[in-house]
């Protein structure tokens, strides 16, 4: 980079199998970083009583992460599954005795209708779904409404108002559908594909007893993390939000820890599917609404955005290079999904610029990566954006990464071989 930084002493972002934390085990999820890392960057880049924010929170590390330091933390995110894992991963063991009690007290009652409509019918059958839906009611305590046109800001809206306790058994119920519903294998962790019509559905008391099973495992997990690191509740919050409009004052936040999802084309709407079903949403609904919006999607939408020559010189060289690039579908497709990355990239990025304070910081991980032999450095490109933002680089550091998505396409690599790419943690911090 072009920006004169110092080294910035921290461990790996990346999560490695045989050292995952207790709280990692909630909810296995492809992107994030580690607990250790974020616990290390927060001690490094705030004092006490700062206040962290994390835009695309995600599984929710550093909320939790946050909040076991003393520090208050909040936390969005526009998909609504996220916002209920990392809510629940700041449970404390009250919470988790309450979603006992609760789960308890309605999985014996007599159970609904058959769900033959409702989008989980899809994956477990419409007994089980009929009961699956009576219980995630139950835990909204809300009135039963018809689940096959439900609104996507209905489910974000019950999610940000939503307990701790809510969450916990709602997360639960995740694991245990995710685990159990008839869904094709795919190669890429992060795809889920639909069922074929013909499947053997398990009966609602094999539901109910692999829920509770769950449950009990959480319940495990949040005793064990409470014992080593207590969570200060109190010090959270977090909704449905997008990183293009945080619900947040201007000058807010005197710290971001944060990972924008990377510009690899990962569909985080369609990786959570199943749970979204358990929420309530159709999968033509999530493809019509709620995976036109994340960021990264590989859904195109129907409005191109302008390209700016603000989104910096590295951005605007790579576009070039991907509208000339003589592959099919270079100008067509993928021209317009980077164009519409970036775009939304650089508004995020203005967010961070209006809530940050001045001399506030923002650590942020990143990865490379490629399209056909272009190098993405997604890297340099957020510190360009940042540069004519406000931010001034002051500390980077860079790890190679070997484990990654960039080889799950075959036919990429007759363009390149197969490398490892440099995932960077960059510090910027806001100029007076």
């Amino acid at each position: 980079m072009a920006h004169k930084s110092k080294h910035f002493n921290v461990p790996t972002p990346k999560r490695r199998p045989t050292t995952k934390s207790l709280a990692e085990e909630t909810y296995p999820y492809y992107a994030g970083y580690a607990e250790s890392f974020a616990r290390e960057a927060i001690q490094r880049i705030s004092s006490p009583g700062a206040v962290v924010f994390d835009p695309w929170n995600g599984a929710g590390t550093t909320t939790h992460a946050a909040a076991t330091m003393g520090r208050p933390t909040f936390g969005t995110d526009l998909n609504p599954v996220m916002v209920v894992v990392s809510k629940a991963k700041c449970a404390s063991e009250e919470d988790a005795r309450r979603a006992q009690d609760l789960f308890d007290s309605v999985s014996e009652q007599s159970t609904a209708a058959l769900g033959r409509d409702d989008p989980l019918a899809l994956w477990v059958g419409p007994r089980a779904a009929g009961f699956i839906r009576h219980l995630v009611l139950q835990a909204f305590s809300v009135e039963k409404r018809d689940f096959s046109c439900t609104h996507l800001e209905d489910v974000a809206r019950d999610v940000s108002r939503a307990s701790r306790a809510t969450c916990f058994l709602l997360l639960a119920i995740f694991r245990a559908v995710k685990a159990g519903a008839a869904k094709n294998v795919s190669s890429n962790p992060t795809w889920t594909k639909q069922p074929s019509p013909r499947e053997k559905w398990g009966s609602v008391r094999d539901w109910r007893k692999a829920i509770n099973e769950q449950l009990e495992r959480l319940t495990k997990i949040n005793t064990q993390i409470s014992a080593l690191h207590p969570v200060n509740s109190n010090l959270v919050s977090i909704e449905c939000a997008s990183s293009e409009a945080a619900p947040l004052e201007d000058g807010s936040v005197d710290v971001v820890l944060t990972s924008p999802p990377y510009c690899t084309r990962i569909d985080y709407a369609i990786a959570t599917l199943i749970e979204l079903a358990v929420l309530g949403l159709s999968t033509e609904l999530v493809n019509a609404t709620l995976r036109k919006d994340l960021l990264g999607t590989t859904s195109i939408r129907s409005a191109l955005p302008e390209r700016l020559e603000s989104w910096g010189e590295t951005c605007n060289v790579l576009l070039s290079r991907v509208f000339d690039h003589p592959t099919k579908g270079s100008r067509s497709y993928y021209y317009k999904n980077f164009v519409q990355y970036f775009d939304s990239l650089y508004r995020s990025v203005g967010e961070l610029a209006r809530v940050v304070k001045a001399d506030g910081v923002v650590c942020a991980v990143l990865q490379g990566s490629h399209y056909k032999e272009c190098p993405v450095d997604l890297p340099k490109i957020f510190a360009e954006m940042a540069s004519g933002l406000g931010f001034a680089l002051t500390e980077t550091a860079s790890f190679d990464v070997t484990q990654h998505l960039g080889s799950v396409n075959q036919k990429s690599l007759k363009y390149r071989k197969a490398v490892a790419v440099t995932e960077q943690v960059l510090v910027l911090q806001r100029e007076s």
